[in-house]
């Protein structure tokens, strides 16, 4: 009878590993400390972290100064083309310049345009020109004896303001006006006015410096001749508004008509006149 025999066994080699599996579990990370150069274990390099920067890296409270805001100066500017110029300098330039500049200064930048472009500022100077024709009472009266009513009125766009400050800054250089009267017996008479010259040689506006008295006068000159009574005549200008405050300047009453013509001088201009009876003219129309 046989005996089996027996395999041998790797037993260095089963030790081995089993002595290689307990010193990985005994073994135990360490760590090197950036401030000391110590080498310490995992487990006891927080706590030594922090005694060693108290030691090594002392830090003293400080106060914290509260944050101060510095106020900077805020300086408003205007663009004129490619320079700059302060808010009060333009718009002394805006009352210095007549609206036909300054309608092309809107178009040097945009800020120029977003300057000019404001309704409050052609409406002070619409009624800056209204009141150098009118004396003071004429000016703050809302109802003259002769029923009319001379106050600029206020516009309700931005164009239209603009439109109105042209033709009554146009009304100054107006030298030479052309009336042509309609009368009721059907005739057509032409009056031609020409304002004098100032001591320096220029012409003055001839609408701010002629009154409806003064045009009634000439009327009168031109009828006289013909049978008619010229206290009983009334003069109505183009949309039936009858010129009836005598003192007036004519610019008063035919500024918006002052439209130029292409086939005109820019200081001519020609008004159409309708001379009615009295009792056909109502005395309140203005």
């Amino acid at each position: 009878m046989s005996t089996p025999q027996s395999q041998p066994r790797n037993v260095p080699a089963e030790s081995s590993m089993k002595s290689k599996r307990r010193r990985s579990r005994d073994a135990v990370e360490l760590v090197t400390c950036v401030i000391c150069d110590r080498t310490l274990t995992a487990s006891v390099i927080a706590n030594h972290f922090e005694a060693c920067f108290s030691t090594h890296c002392p830090v003293a409270a400080v106060d914290v100064a509260p944050n101060v805001r510095i106020v900077r100066e805020v300086v408003h500017e205007e663009w004129l083309g490619q320079w700059r110029v302060p808010p009060v300098a333009f718009l002394l330039l805006f009352d210095a310049l007549p609206p036909s500049s300054l309608m092309s200064l809107a178009c040097t930048s945009r800020c120029g345009q977003q300057a000019v472009d404001k309704e409050e500022l052609w409406e002070s100077r619409s009624s800056a020109m209204w009141a150098a024709w009118l004396s003071p009472a004429e000016a703050s009266s809302s109802s003259l004896d002769c029923g009319c009513s001379l106050h600029c009125t206020p516009t309700a766009t931005l164009k239209a303001s603009k439109d109105k400050a042209y033709l009554l800054w146009r009304a100054f250089s107006i030298h030479t006006v052309t009336f042509h009267l309609k009368l009721t017996i059907g005739d057509k008479r032409q009056v031609a006015i020409q304002s004098v010259r100032d001591n320096t040689g220029k012409r003055v506006p001839c609408l701010l410096h002629t009154s409806v008295l003064h045009l009634r006068n000439l009327f009168i000159s031109q009828i006289k001749n013909d049978g008619c009574d010229a206290r009983q005549m009334r003069c109505l200008r183009s949309g039936g508004r009858q010129l009836l405050h005598d003192s007036a300047p004519l610019a008063v009453y035919f500024w918006d008509l002052l439209e130029p013509n292409v086939n005109q001088p820019l200081d001519c201009v020609h008004l159409d006149i309708d001379v009615v009876l009295r009792m056909s003219a109502r005395q309140g129309l203005a």
